[in-house]
């Protein structure tokens, strides 16, 4: 005779009852932390990555309508007749970063070359995004180099106009 029946017959009713339920239990808790729980969590998981993803899609679609409709021309048309260089220059006036530019030159047709040391490079980075928003300007060449202050820059940029 097999020995775990052996072992199950030795036990009187109420100690099978409660083996049974306990059993059934443990069965039941353990479906539910293997099976149920990690599909469910993976399912509210991929649910909350579709609404990011549809949100970014709303997102991209707006900016590729504005952006088909001209929104960078009409940034160009806010530079009231000013060229780069002056834009560029304003520009960092307008920003506070004047006491860490170094040099500021024209680097070729529809190219601004300039050079700031010692800048926070934060208050930098969001005026480029400007420049690119408004009025299309982009980094045509970048060399930064981290200085001793955490947050600050010595960069060497070239801008140029779409």
């Amino acid at each position: 005779m097999n020995p775990l029946r052996t072992w199950w017959q030795a036990r009187e009713a109420r100690e099978r009852r409660i083996l049974l339920v306990g059993g059934l239990l443990t069965a039941v808790m353990l479906g539910w932390a293997l099976l149920y729980k990690p599909l469910a969590d993976a399912r509210r998981s991929l649910a909350e990555g579709n609404q990011r993803l549809a949100a970014d899609l709303v997102t991209m679609r707006a900016d590729a309508a504005r952006l088909a409709g001209g929104g960078i021309e009409d940034g160009t048309r806010e530079r009231a007749g000013r060229s780069l260089l002056a834009l560029v220059d304003a520009g960092i006036r307008d920003i506070g970063l004047s006491a860490g530019l170094k040099r500021i030159e024209p680097a070729g047709e529809g190219r601004v070359r300039l050079r700031l040391e010692a800048v926070p490079f934060d208050p930098l980075a969001t005026w480029l995004e400007t420049l690119a928003q408004r009025h299309g300007i982009v980094v045509a060449e970048m060399a930064a180099t981290a200085t001793e202050y955490v947050g600050q820059v010595d960069i060497q940029l070239v801008l140029r106009e779409p």
